[in-house]
């Protein structure tokens, strides 16, 4: 295993789940736990190689969680890290919370399972999964997780995938949403989503739906339209 050397003055910027809006047409996230372990202890001395390209036999670089510099001594937290085999800089991987307490994930722009291509700070790049990563499509986790319309949403719902749009009235950010279904048209993932009322936590009333109909996953830039909290 090559040696992994991290600048102690590397930090990570904390992201609120909230409001996460991962671009580049993120599709999904992609769990690491070969090399995050279970969360307390140290990180496992384990390294993932990166790739440019599936199949591929020589790595670009490597990605490796170590501690972070503000864990406790009971329980640490990690920071995960890439080292770039070209010039040995090392850099912080772009990670999202897809569950409260669990490891943060690498978010997938692209897979041809058991490769999967993750952000990186400067694009992207492959990695082969192994066997205890777990995959969670975009889908997925808008099933499991409260989901909602992102900053990038333009305010308009469209009948059917690609169809023409009409404004929804009174619309706000960060709208409650219940995903309902996918469709790809014309190389493009659109969302069939339900917009309620308001969520649980904003009043004891039920929420209600007050419109329903079709938005792209991703905004032109590639960010996402419709993205989920990670805890209630």
């Amino acid at each position: 295993m090559r040696a992994f050397c991290v600048a102690a003055a590397l930090s990570i910027t904390i992201v609120s789940p909230a409001v996460a809006q991962p671009g580049h047409r993120a599709i999904g996230l992609l769990s690491l736990p070969q090399i995050q372990g279970q969360g307390c202890g140290s990180p496992p001395p384990t390294e993932i190689a990166l790739y440019a390209q599936p199949e591929s036999a020589d790595p670009i670089g490597w990605v490796r969680a170590d501690r972070h510099p503000a864990a406790d001594t009971d329980c640490y937290q990690d920071v995960v890290h890439i080292r770039w085999r070209a010039d040995d800089r090392v850099q912080v991987l772009p990670t999202e919370e897809y569950e409260e307490e669990e490891p943060l994930a690498a978010i997938v722009v692209e897979q041809r399972h058991p490769w999967f291509k993750v952000q990186v700070p400067d694009g992207a790049a492959w990695v082969h999964a192994a066997d205890g990563d777990e995959y969670f499509s975009l889908q997925q986790l808008l099933l499991k997780r409260p989901a909602y319309l992102t900053d990038v949403w333009d305010g308009t719902l469209a009948q059917v995938p690609g169809g023409p749009r009409r404004s929804l009235a009174g619309s706000r950010r960060l709208m409650p949403v219940r995903f309902l279904e996918s469709r790809e048209t014309r190389g493009a993932l659109w969302l069939k989503i339900a917009v309620m009322s308001h969520t649980m936590y904003e009043s004891d009333a039920p929420p209600r739906v007050i419109a329903t109909g079709w938005v792209p996953a991703h905004d032109r830039a590639g960010n996402v339209v419709v993205w989920f909290n990670s805890r209630d």
